[in-house]
């Protein structure tokens, strides 16, 4: 129950718990298939409020993303500690789908004069152009770690690859590009079932169990398992349809979780108990619960697990982003996401450096939760101020992943949107990434 919560973050006046709700489609109106395939143009709607809490949701996961990666660089990977620890930051890139399906269902539950072409020009530009542009840029950095930068026409074929695939983390937005492609049925789905939301909420989470066990026992093509798994988007489909169905339900959902955060934190803490137990059993190879690789995204087990963090940090949003916080908070949280995109795309860049810098070496010395917990600090925080320097120069679309911000702004005038960035009940920019 974790839905709208997860998405616009257009330019518009901000939303807090307990704001009024924006108007909504009346009810009963559910479109026919044909409604939902095609362009139409509805009567000039309300601009819908930007979500703060949903701005606070996005430096925590982009947090955790950083915190993921930095344990597999960093960390002993026969650590038991560090797989019990991967078992919790693997929910980003689940996070990650349920959100961009909530954002885009929130902003978009129907498409406006524009029609789909402009819905996906827009889109593309806001994943393509940052995704080619960081591509070039970590391929020219595999070739200048390898000395061969002399050989880049030889090594198109590669780069060509990697366009294809993904390079390490940007493979989220492969697949964002693959929902983005479905959008149309998606949408049509989720409008023609509107009073049987709970079925199809039910009927996928059956399917995601199915899929992970296939998954997880290898029970699949060897094309679909390890880092073909991650590039599927049939993999992340429950998170999806979840994120589509609570943001069609926003106010309610919202409502719902704010007064059952106490129950929701009680379950999320089973859930992370059962999860970490089953890891544990697994990794001491305890009959029935046995595995070539315990701390893998893709088992069953984990799924209670992802939905109750997803909720967790959801409501930390609701917490932070509330409106009676002090206005430093305030403007960390704005600050961290606008700039979350970006620390998203550059991060492999400090990560590297570390690596190259022999920063792992340093548990000869330290713990080696403190050198990682410094790897994760020191990644996060050149990434942000990386992003805030790209922002501000010349080609930010590509580089930072949004528009191009001026050096100084009034301290209380929130972002203008700039030529085809965020407008009202428009994602754009930052708007496809929490």
């Amino acid at each position: 129950m974790l839905v709208r919560v997860v998405l616009d973050t257009s330019a518009a006046d901000p939303v807090t718990p307990g704001s009024p709700a924006p108007p909504t489609r009346a009810a009963g109106t559910a479109a026919s298939p044909a409604a939902a395939a095609e362009p139409v143009a509805p009567p000039r709607r309300r601009p819908r409020p930007r979500l703060t809490h949903v701005d606070a949701m996005r430096p925590v996961k982009q947090f955790g993303v950083v915190s993921t990666h930095s344990l597999q660089n960093f960390a002993p990977a026969a650590s038991l500690g560090v797989g019990a620890s991967l078992m919790l930051t693997h929910v980003t890139r689940f996070a990650f789908m349920f959100i961009s399906a909530a954002m885009l269902v929130y902003a978009y539950p129907a498409v406006g004069r524009g029609g789909w072409r402009t819905f996906w020009r827009r889109r593309l530009l806001a994943v393509v152009l940052p995704y080619a542009t960081w591509t070039v840029v970590y391929f020219a950095l595999g070739l200048g770690q390898a000395g061969r930068i002399g050989s880049i026409a030889g090594d198109a074929g590669h780069l060509g690859w990697l366009l294809l695939t993904g390079y390490d983390q940007l493979y989220f937005l492969v697949v964002l590009l693959q929902f983005y492609l479905l959008y149309p049925a998606f949408l049509w789905l989720i409008r023609r079932t509107e009073r049987h939301h709970g079925w199809l909420l039910g009927a996928s989470l059956a399917v995601e169990a199915v899929l992970f066990w296939l998954v997880h026992e290898q029970y699949v093509p060897a094309w679909m398992l390890n880092k073909g798994a991650t590039r599927e988007l049939w993999n992340y489909q429950l998170f999806v349809v979840a994120g589509g169905i609570m943001a069609w339900h926003y106010h309610d959902v919202h409502a719902w979780l704010v007064r059952h955060w106490r129950a929701l934190l009680a379950a999320t803490a089973v859930a992370v108990a059962l999860s970490e137990a089953w890891f544990v059993l697994a990794s001491h190879g305890v009959p029935g619960f046995r595995t070539a690789d315990p701390s893998d995204p893709f088992q069953p087990v984990e799924i209670p697990l992802y939905l109750g963090l997803i909720t967790v940090i959801y409501l930390l949003g609701v917490v932070v982003g509330d409106e009676h916080r002090p206005r430093w908070l305030r403007s960390l949280v704005r600050a961290g996401a606008d700039y979350s995109y970006g620390v998203y795309l550059s991060q492999v860049l400090f990560l590297t450096a570390l690596s190259t810098l022999g920063w792992a070496s340093l548990d000869r010395h330290l713990p080696w939760p403190l050198v990682t917990a410094g790897g994760i600090v020191f990644v996060f925080v050149a990434s942000a101020l990386l992003t805030a320097l790209l922002a501000r120069l010349p080609g930010a679309r590509g580089t930072a992943g949004i528009p191009r911000r001026p050096w100084r702004a009034h301290p209380d005038a929130p972002p203008a949107p700039g030529r085809g960035e965020a407008r009202p009940g428009v994602i754009e920019g930052r708007g496809h990434l929490s």
